[in-house]
């Protein structure tokens, strides 16, 4: 059932999603500021708010500056970053807030069950995994508390592809 909804939800890509292949130049030095500098800017067809993803599934980020030939990735756990989600398992949508240093918390109504290990969506079109449920805190009033991480070292991050818009 998890793979069928999975499936269902990445297969809202269509034949047009186009990528702009970027190598990461440099990580942000504070685990607090979470952000990568990448070799792409607007002369290559970068825009300001594309989704930036790994392996053509899980997005990492957003673009928040572009320069001619070099971009700024936020990466989905900057502080206070805002992120639109879906959890197809549980068939919830909320808000992925950054907490920095790689992780980011999501209310869900306590009436839905959610379990360690379901994915997190991003809401597209195209719908990339930007997750997987790590923690769920049950009982902290009218909402679970959902706690989650990016499924990959961002340290290890070499190469992203941006969406071309």
């Amino acid at each position: 059932r998890e793979n069928e909804k999975l499936r269902s939800a990445l297969e809202r890509e269509t034949e047009q999603t186009q990528f702009i292949a970027a190598r990461v130049t440099s990580h942000s030095p504070s685990l607090l500021d979470d952000y990568l500098t990448i070799n792409a800017g607007y002369a290559d067809g970068v825009a300001i708010g594309a989704p930036v993803v790994i392996d053509g599934i899980i997005q990492v980020g957003t673009i928040a500056q572009a320069a001619e030939k070099s971009s700024t990735v936020q990466v989905l756990s900057h502080v206070g970053e805002k992120v639109e989600i879906y959890i197809p398992e549980a068939d919830v949508s909320s808000v992925a807030i950054g907490k920095g240093a790689g992780l980011w918390e999501i209310q869900i109504p306590e009436s839905i069950t959610v379990r360690e290990g379901e994915p997190i969506m991003s809401m597209g079109p195209p719908d990339f995994v930007i997750g997987y449920i790590e923690h769920v805190e049950r009982g902290a009033g009218p909402f679970h508390v959902v706690r989650s991480n990016h499924p990959v070292s961002l340290a290890d991050v070499r190469m992203v592809f941006v969406l071309k818009k």
